[in-house]
């Protein structure tokens, strides 16, 4: 992904790469301005899917929304120049369903835990976390998402979100 700081006379040409951009790839470029640290963009997502949440009719301990959270925080992770692999899998108290967060740099975090009477954003080390269980092979392709209807992560939706978050320009 490049990234494109807006400033100065060439604002105009980062708008036309920008057309061109979503013409070829169907995104935009971003404009980072501040290179956050991991816990301040996971702060800015969970306050972006709280808003999202509210606006859209979801639960406020955000039941429903690991998905497209996971997938805004993966984004934003790597908007700012982190790794970051989206994980489904599921979350030690559940007896059906699905979970979904984010994996880097050995860690995982998980932005919607509050559904788990967890806090609002948990980071927990990789390796000895018994909570969260990766799901078999496959279940992280984007194909599994899709049969998650209204929690599916699209574009739209985790746009929104990281507009709400201030991460990309609204």
């Amino acid at each position: 992904m490049l990234l494109v700081p807006v400033m100065g006379p060439h604002v105009r040409l980062v708008r036309r790469q920008s057309e061109v951009a979503r013409a070829l790839f169907g995104e935009p470029f971003f404009y980072v301005m501040k290179k956050l640290n991991q816990y301040q963009i996971c702060a800015r997502v969970r306050k972006g899917v709280e808003s999202f949440a509210k606006a859209t009719g979801y639960p406020v301990d955000l039941c429903g929304l690991c998905g497209i959270a996971s997938h805004a925080l993966a984004k934003a992770f790597r908007i700012h120049g982190y790794s970051a692999t989206l994980v489904a899998g599921m979350y030690r108290t559940q007896s059906k369903g699905s979970h979904s967060w984010v994996e880097s740099k050995d860690k995982i975090w998980d932005v919607t835990a509050t559904q788990f009477k967890r806090g609002k954003v948990v980071v927990v080390d990789k390796k000895r976390s018994k909570a969260y269980k990766r799901g078999p092979e496959g279940w992280q392709s984007i194909d599994s998402y899709r049969t998650w209807g209204e929690q599916c992560p699209t574009w739209r939706r985790t746009q929104s979100i990281l507009k709400r978050a201030t991460i990309i320009d609204g």
